[in-house]
C-alpha cells in the first residue's frame, strides 16, 4: 500500500485527497497529515520542507511535489495515467514543477475557492434555527 502525505490544514490539498479516495477508494493509498511527524521519520523522511504532497511506493522510493502527484495520477486510470506520465516529460515536467511550486506556496489562498465552493454545497448550519424562530 502506498502512502500520501498531505498538508491536512490545506483544503485544496484535502480536496485532492477526496478526489483520490472516490476515484480508487480508501483501500489503495493511506493518507497521512504531513503534522505528524512521528509517521515521517518512520519511513525515512527527515523533512518535509515546503512540500504539500510526498508519495512513498510500495518499494518504498519516495516521491515529492509534482512528481507524487505525476506518480499519484498514473495509478488513478483512464486519462490520468496519461496525464501522470505527461508530467514526467522533460519540458513538460519542468513546466509542471514551476506551477506545482507557485501553487504549494500559495495553496492556503488558493484554498479560498475551494472553501467558497464547499460552503456553497453545504447548508448553513444557523439558518435552520432562523428558521424556528421566525415560526413561533
Amino acid at each position: 500500500m502506498m502512502t500520501i502525505y498531505y498538508d491536512s490544514a490545506c483544503e485544496l490539498c484535502k480536496a485532492f485527497r477526496r478526489k483520490v479516495e472516490k476515484r480508487v477508494g480508501p483501500d489503495r493509498f493511506t493518507f497521512r497529515p504531513l503534522s505528524e511527524l512521528i509517521w515521517l521519520r518512520r519511513d525515512g523522511i527527515r523533512s518535509a520542507g515546503t512540500e504539500s504532497l510526498i508519495l512513498i511506493d510500495e518499494d518504498m522510493s519516495v516521491h515529492y511535489g509534482h512528481k507524487a502527484v505525476a506518480a499519484v495520477a498514473t495509478r488513478l486510470g483512464s486519462g490520468y495515467r496519461l496525464l501522470g506520465r505527461l508530467l514526467l516529460v522533460r519540458p513538460i515536467s519542468m513546466l509542471a514543477e514551476i506551477i506545482y511550486r507557485i501553487v504549494s506556496t500559495n495553496r492556503f489562498r488558493l484554498s479560498v475557492f475551494v472553501r467558497k465552493n464547499k460552503i456553497k454545497k453545504a447548508r448553513h448550519p444557523i439558518e435552520p434555527f432562523f428558521t424556528e424562530q421566525e415560526q413561533d
